[in-house]
């Protein structure tokens, strides 16, 4: 019998790479509407992206890449980068691991291009979280997003997570 999972485990890193911390999010904890939402507009869209969001949320836009079971996404604010995340199923362990390759490469240079320097390592330590379906995001800090723009990526990038690795 093939049990569908129903929840997936979070990291939250910073934009020098260090892990804030870590946890699981099951079904329960989402926003059927959000979901509903972002599940019709991923429909949309396809596998490859990039769009503002609809309605009250046009001011939000997202960048979307999925292969196989992995996909990497990126939130921009007024087209300021807020977020980007890694979504791994973790259905094609070869998948996975070149999509995290990619991601990883891809936020060690958004970090050397907003910090100035990064260290070699950063972001490895996504590589340790072995738990599937996974999900990485990186809080990026901007002067032209406020609080209330960061709390609602947070809550997009989550339930994105919901509607990708839930599925």
């Amino acid at each position: 019998m093939n049990i569908k999972q129903r929840s997936f485990e979070v990291a939250a890193f910073a934009m020098d790479g260090g892990c804030e911390g870590s946890g699981f999010w099951d079904e329960s904890r989402f926003s059927p509407d959000l979901v509903s939402i972002l599940s019709d507009f991923l429909c949309k869209q396809g596998e490859a992206f990039s769009s503002p969001l609809e309605g009250g949320l046009r001011h939000v836009s997202l960048q979307f890449t999925s292969a196989s079971s992995a996909a990497i996404a990126s939130f921009y604010v007024n087209e300021s980068l807020a977020a980007s995340a890694l979504l791994l199923l973790g259905v094609d362990v070869v998948a996975d691991n070149s999509v995290m390759d990619t991601f990883i490469a891809s936020v060690r240079r958004s970090s050397m291009s907003l910090l100035g320097s990064h260290s070699v390592d950063a972001f490895d330590e996504i590589r340790h979280f072995c738990n599937r379906p996974f999900l990485a995001v990186v809080a990026w800090a901007s002067d032209a997003i406020n609080d209330e723009d960061y709390a609602l990526v947070q809550e997009l990038c989550l339930h994105l997570g919901a509607v990708f690795l839930l599925r």
